[in-house]
Formats: C-alpha cells, sequence, structure tokens
C-alpha cells in the first residue's frame, strides 16, 4: 500500500486507520510525504510500527508514488489518496482476485464518493469490460477512470510498463 500525501492532516488519520483496518493483514503501507509543511509527519509517525513514513522535497503525486514504487517489496501494488479510505475487505478481494489470474493484471473496484464528514453522497458500480475493451474505455474517459483510485496491480505491471510519469503532476492516474 503507498499511501503519498501532502498537506494531508484533516483526512489523513482517515485513510490510514482504513488500510490498518483491513481484512487482510499481510501488507506494508507506505506513506509518502510529499514536503507538507502542516501536521501530516506527526500524524503519520504517530502510528510507529504499523507504517513506514518517508519524507520527500514536493514533487507531486506521481513522484511520490513513484518513491513508494522502489520502496515497496510486495507483489502487490495499490495507493490510497489522503483524503479517501477504503473498505475493510478491499484488499482480501483483491489479492485473491490477482493470486488467481498469476500474471501481469490489475483490478478495480466499485466506488463510492464520500464528503468530508464520510457521508457516502453517490456510489458507482463500475462496468467489468472484457480486456480486449478496458484500453479503449481508459482513453475515451469512460467510467473505469474512476477506478483509478481503487487499483491494485501485479508489480509486473509496473516492471514491463514503467512508473508513472512525473510530468503528469496531477493526472498521474490517466498514466
Amino acid at each position: 500500500m503507498i499511501l503519498p500525501v501532502y498537506e494531508g492532516e484533516n483526512y489523513l488519520r482517515f485513510a490510514i486507520e482504513s488500510v490498518l483496518n483491513q481484512t487482510l493483514q499481510d501488507f506494508e503501507l507506505i506513506i509518502v510525504d510529499d514536503g507538507s509543511t502542516d501536521s501530516t509527519p506527526a500524524i503519520a509517525q504517530s502510528y510507529g510500527e504499523a507504517v513506514r513514513y518517508v519524507r520527500q522535497s514536493n514533487t507531486g503525486v506521481a513522484g511520490a508514488l513513484n518513491h513508494g514504487l522502489r520502496l515497496a517489496k510486495g507483489r502487490y501494488i495499490s495507493w490510497l489518496s489522503h483524503d479517501d479510505r477504503f473498505h475493510a475487505p478491499k484488499l482480501e478481494k483483491q489479492v485473491s482476485t490477482l493470486r488467481k489470474l498469476n500474471s501481469p493484471a490489475a483490478c478495480y473496484t466499485d466506488i463510492e464518493i464520500i464528503d468530508a464528514q464520510g457521508t457516502v453522497t453517490a456510489s458507482h458500480q463500475l462496468p467489468e469490460y472484457k480486456r480486449s475493451e478496458t484500453l479503449r474505455h481508459v482513453l475515451t474517459g469512460g467510467p473505469i477512470c474512476s477506478a483509478s483510485y481503487s487499483l491494485m496491480y501485479d508489480r509486473r505491471c509496473v516492471e514491463e510498463v514503467g512508473t508513472y510519469a512525473i510530468d503528469l503532476r496531477y493526472t498521474q492516474d490517466v498514466d
């Protein structure tokens, strides 16, 4: 799990706790602080050994994700924005799905939109496209693009296509 964060003091605890409360507990949580000047460092470090906290100069989300990818040791990669959170079985279900495939693959989930209090304001069931159709839907901005917040992929995907483009400072999920 990679959690890139910049100035995340308002929601960071909710994001961290949603990862720590997963039904699957065999994971590492790497928090990459992208140069925050608020209380983000203190919040992240307050979780002690439950998280791996690293700090870097501000490079944008793509740079923070790439830093986390270099540090990550696991086979499966997922990331979470500091103002988002996961349902408790998310990691377990996605790891189970990817293990069955045993190939470079990615999977995503349906999503819920929440407000500042964490109340669900909308939910979206995302279509399951055939493998041959998926890229077309990504490139045309189809509903699957919303799933970038829930992606999990096999590390071999990164090894085959490379890391996130740092010139896409705020749209790395498109990459």
